[in-house]
């Protein structure tokens, strides 16, 4: 049996994919809740322990290179995109408001990758997950992740991105 293959961690992430996703990220939170949000400086991060109550999460592989997205919301952000873009209040957590985390990850990778289609990152993505309530993530990668925080007036979230070379 032999040894499991050597993954090496990005100690940088390209410009170019951190801008594919805030631009992702600004125009879905734009379209489905006109709401303009604000991109915070990226940061490193290790150990990795993703934040919020609500998480939608890609993987995306291409090559050698596996990524991991997530977007991770505290719930009152969460419920005031989705009542901008519903018309209707939310006040808890359900499986609507899971399946709507997940359509706003899918979204925002979809634009990603569009703006990534002819690079070096022509990723193809993996199964989407929602986690939705107290959640600890910690072991789906290893070494450092690129954090990008969001805000509003009203609404705070993240997305976390790592990328691994096999």
């Amino acid at each position: 049996m032999g040894a499991a293959p050597k993954q090496e961690m990005i100690s940088h992430v390209d410009p170019i994919l951190i801008e594919a996703f805030v631009d992702g990220v600004k125009q879905t939170v734009k379209t489905w809740a006109n709401v303009q949000v604000t991109a915070g400086a990226p940061v490193f991060e290790k150990p990795f322990e993703s934040k919020g109550d609500v998480a939608g999460m890609v993987g995306m592989v291409f090559g050698e290179l596996r990524a991991i997205l997530t977007i991770s919301f505290q719930k009152d952000g969460l419920f005031k995109i989705l009542s901008n873009m519903l018309g209707e209040e939310y006040t808890e957590l359900n499986d609507e408001v899971a399946g709507a985390a997940g359509e706003f990850t899918n979204t925002i990778y979809g634009i990603a990758i569009d703006k990534l289609r002819g690079t070096q990152y022509d990723f193809n993505m993996t199964i989407p997950n929602v986690i939705v309530g107290q959640y600890k993530i910690t072991n789906a990668h290893k070494g450092h992740a690129i954090i990008v925080p969001f805000t509003s007036p009203d609404i705070n979230f993240y997305i976390e991105l790592t990328v691994e070379k096999a």
